[in-house]
């Protein structure tokens, strides 16, 4: 859970997923090994949570943008991306 909000966290601060894995990685990976989780299960979390910087900015700007500007709905938008 740490491991996820961590990486969605620096995601949305730098819009990169290899940041989340830089910064994150060093840091949760030897205390999960303490904690008893196997070292290739701990960076495959890492690696995946990563990906949610790939999904946070873009949702930002689809769902934010048009909502507090008033210009137009974002549903139209949602289904322009289905």
């Amino acid at each position: 859970m740490i491991a996820a909000l961590s990486c969605a966290v620096i995601g949305a601060i730098s819009g990169s997923s290899l940041t989340g894995i830089a910064a994150i990685d060093p840091l949760l990976i030897p205390v999960m090994e303490k904690r008893g989780y196997p070292q290739a299960h701990a960076a495959a979390l890492i690696a995946n949570s990563s990906i949610l910087a790939l999904l946070i900015p873009l949702m930002g700007a689809i769902g934010v943008n048009p909502t507090a500007s008033r210009c137009c709905s974002a549903n139209p938008l949602f289904q322009l991306t289905a």
